[in-house]
């Protein structure tokens, strides 16, 4: 594999670059050849017409790319040039699938093309970029990780010359789509790629909910105030005309999967709403973040020198301009450069909105660099030498005072979450059993009936002690809360991961299956049923539960779904206990 990057500023032209590219001997002979282009002109028509001459140049050549995104303010500079990367692969293989969501929906074109990617022999990767900041890919994104776990999906929102005016496109070939999505699927049985990001910015002040929100990324309320009254409470920023720009170098943290990543509201309304790229729904909690240079450049030196020790062919960088705007241009200039040190031929640019989902998580990121390396067929050779920045060694000096505040900041954060993680353990947690208490049990099940696919099955179990009063009156409440714990224990060893068990109050328990339905279920209760009735509590010799058990249905409520579930525990009690009855 070979990559060719080309910058088209004023020494070097489009004819001069296909010049060069077409006397290549690596092009020549390449069995695939994908050129991607990154265009900071959102002139459609001038647009059009180069994508149409870069075709008749080129015309065995497979071209996709994007537009790019303008300065965020006065202050950002960075040169604004054309990037063509040329990808050449020796035995590789790619697909190209391109949707105008005029006339698809999002979710037609997720499922087309999930259906398309698992007939492509030996997917490695998928490259996508879609077009208008509004068209948030996040459903098209999960609906083909979840159906392809193992298939790295990377790549931007396209970006624009003025977010004021959004004129973002990409490209597949001669044609151009202002609304649309554009999958690069790379296959190869020798093809190996290895994806990364590193974000830098750290969590700071309390943690805060979305209460409110709406479809296409507004969220209009946190902690039931307007959502753009945090940055006014914490930053002093007032909505205007330079919000984004006093607000890009604090993103908001939320958990993805395994990941931790950044969102930065676009903009704002007159209500108070904050308009983000993907939706973000109630419940979501976040915080507030800063960062330091230190941060950024560390992560990223890292981050690359890890790329180099895969010693990739070939490299694609995806950038957040809110890094330029927070470094500067130097500094910015300076990150770019370790990952140049891995690859010298890569190629980078920056859109809307990162985009790298992978079983750790993730999805639409802000303010990261996503770094995708590839290569055909085992490394060879010496990896380059790791990256070292003395500037970011620590040297004994005055430390300045916006250092020594930032230091405070982080310090009393931690301590602060700290009390708050334990707080929110003692607010959730049964005392006695350690399990989730019943408030716990609530949300968890209102959660999973909200989000749940029941196709997979969703059931829960009320679990009761029989005849538990004895067991007080006969040994005494100190043996009584043995038995619990000793029971919770016992129960606890007979789920599986995703299960759920808490204590709902007294002697009766609950377990939550997110994916079984009722035979399922059954199965698990009686287990759990026969495996109390053999054991030897140490001060009550032997104990019975009895157990309801209900599935969940389309239209169930977490009261309906409960009601059946301890009617179907009364039944168990009524018939003789020490059983298992499904609720009907």
């Amino acid at each position: 594999m070979r990559q060719l990057t080309y910058v088209l500023d004023d020494h070097l032209s489009m004819e001069q670059m296909w010049e060069n590219v077409r006397s290549h001997p690596d092009f020549v002979s390449a069995a695939t050849r994908l050129q991607i282009v990154f265009e900071p002109d959102d002139d459609h028509e001038a647009l059009k017409e180069r994508l149409e001459r870069n075709r008749g140049a080129l015309p065995d050549t497979i071209v996709v790319g994007m537009t790019t995104l303008g300065p965020v303010s006065e202050r950002t500079r960075y040169e604004r040039h054309a990037t063509c990367t040329f990808l050449l692969f020796e035995e590789g293989e790619v697909h190209v699938d391109a949707y105008d969501c005029h006339t698809t929906s999002l979710a037609e074109a997720a499922h087309d093309y999930r259906d398309k990617l698992g007939t492509y022999r030996h997917a490695k990767g998928v490259m996508l970029v879609s077009s208008y900041a509004r068209l948030c890919p996040a459903a098209f994104i999960d609906t083909v990780a979840e159906a392809f776990p193992h298939i790295p999906l990377f790549g931007a929102q396209a970006g624009t010359t003025n977010l004021a005016d959004d004129r973002s496109a990409l490209f597949a070939n001669d044609t151009m789509y202002d609304r649309g999505i554009l999958a690069v699927t790379l296959c190869g049985r020798n093809l190996h790629l290895t994806c990364n990001y590193n974000l830098g910015w750290h969590p700071v002040g309390k943690e805060m909910t979305v209460t409110g929100y709406s479809l296409g990324g507004l969220v209009t309320t946190l902690d039931d105030c307007p959502a753009v009254n945090i940055y006014n409470r914490y930053l002093n920023v007032q909505p205007d005309e330079y919000f984004f720009e006093n607000t890009c170098s604090f993103p908001l943290l939320v958990k993805s999967g395994r990941r931790t990543v950044a969102r930065v509201p676009m903009s704002y309304t007159a209500d108070g709403s904050l308009q983000f790229s993907m939706p973000i729904p109630a419940g979501t909690r976040l915080r507030l973040s800063y960062t330091k240079p230190e941060y950024l450049l560390g992560e990223s030196v890292s981050s690359s020198n890890a790329l180099a020790s895969f010693r990739p062919q070939a490299t694609l960088l995806f950038a957040c301009l809110n890094r330029r705007e927070y470094l500067g241009s130097e500094l910015a200039d300076r990150e770019i450069w370790y990952y140049r040190n891995a690859c010298p031929s890569m190629a980078w640019a920056y859109g809307y909105g990162e985009i790298l989902m992978t079983r750790e998580g993730g999805g639409i990121l802000n303010s990261t660099i996503v770094s995708v390396g590839l290569r055909e067929g085992e490394a060879t050779g010496p990896a380059p030498e790791p990256v070292r920045d003395p500037s970011l060694d620590k040297t004994a000096s005055a430390v300045p005072l916006s250092e020594r505040l930032a230091a405070f900041l982080e310090a009393t954060t931690v301590e602060l979450n700290e009390l708050i993680d334990e707080l929110s353990r003692l607010a959730e947690r049964d005392q006695l059993t350690g399990l989730y208490n019943r408030r716990r049990m609530d949300e968890l099940l209102r959660y999973e009936l909200s989000k749940h696919r029941l196709e997979f099955g969703l059931s829960l179990l009320v679990l009761d002690i029989d005849h538990f009063k004895k067991v007080n009156d006969t040994y005494g409440h100190d043996v009584g809360d043995s038995v619990l714990r000793e029971l919770s224990s016992c129960v606890q060893t007979m789920t599986q991961a995703g299960d759920t068990l808490g204590r709902w109050g007294g002697e009766e328990f609950v377990c939550l299956l997110p994916d079984a339905n009722a035979k399922e279920a059954v199965a698990v209760a009686e287990r759990m049923r026969a495996r109390v009735a053999n054991v030897s509590f140490a001060h009550a010799d032997h104990v019975t539960i009895s157990v309801g058990v209900a599935s969940a249905r389309p239209d169930d409520t977490p009261e309906t779904l409960f009601r059946r579930a301890d009617k179907a525990l009364y039944h168990a009690k009524k018939n003789g206990r020490n059983q298992v009855v499904l609720g009907h």
